[in-house]
C-alpha cells in the first residue's frame, strides 16, 4: 500500500480585502500547491489515515489549519450535501494518535473525561460532516511513560488491525450516549 507524507507549510490565502476566503478560491482554482496537493489525495485515496498527537484535547494547529484549508466547502461539502451525503461519502477516515496520559485519565471518572466526548467534534463535526464513513480510532495511551515491552505490544496490536483495516465498518458518529 502506498505512503503519502504530507508536509504542512503555513500560509494563508488572502482576498483583496485582507479576508482568507478558502471556498472562493477553491472555485476559482487559485490554491496554493499544499492545498491542492491535499485536494487530490483526499480525492483520489480511499482511505484518509490522519496520525497526530492529541494537544490540549484536540489536533494540533497545523492538521487543524489543513483541514480548514483542504476540506472546503466546494470540495468536501456544499449544504445540503453533508453528513452521509457529502462529497467524501465514499472516502474511509482514520485519526491514529497518542495522548499525554493513560487510559485512565480518559474515563468519564477521570479529570480528563471520557475520551469519545473529545473524539465526537472531530469525528462528527469534521470527517462524518464531509461525508468520510469514519473508522473507530487507534489510540496509543501514553505511549512515552509506559515500558519498551508495553509500546511494543501496542505497535503490534495496530499491526495486527492494519492487516484487516480494510474490512472494518465505519463507526455511528451519532451515536445515542453522546445525547445522554
Amino acid at each position: 500500500m502506498p505512503v503519502i507524507i504530507i508536509l504542512f507549510i503555513p500560509r494563508t490565502l488572502v482576498d483583496s480585502n485582507g479576508r482568507l476566503n478558502i471556498q472562493e478560491n477553491y472555485s476559482e482554482r487559485r490554491l496554493i500547491s499544499d492545498v491542492k496537493i491535499g485536494l487530490i489525495i483526499i480525492f483520489t485515496l480511499f482511505m484518509k489515515h490522519f496520525l497526530f498527537p492529541l494537544y490540549w484535547f484536540s489536533v494540533p494547529a497545523i492538521m487543524k489549519g489543513w483541514m480548514d484549508r483542504v476540506l472546503a466547502q466546494g470540495f468536501a461539502f456544499e449544504f445540503p450535501k453533508c453528513y452521509d451525503t457529502g462529497f467524501l461519502k465514499n472516502k474511509s477516515a482514520l485519526l491514529s494518535f497518542t495522548t499525554g496520559g493513560d487510559t485512565e485519565n480518559f474515563s468519564k471518572a477521570e479529570a480528563s473525561g471520557d475520551f469519545r466526548y473529545l473524539l465526537w467534534p472531530l469525528q462528527h463535526g469534521v470527517m462524518h460532516f464531509c461525508g468520510f464513513k469514519v473508522l473507530a480510532p487507534q489510540i496509543s495511551f501514553a505511549p512515552e511513560t509506559e515500558s519498551e515491552e508495553r509500546r511494543r505490544e501496542m505497535l503490534s496490536s495496530w499491526a495486527q488491525r492494519l492487516e484487516t483495516i480494510w474490512e472494518e465498518k465505519p463507526i455511528n458518529c451519532t451515536p445515542p450516549w453522546y445525547f445522554d
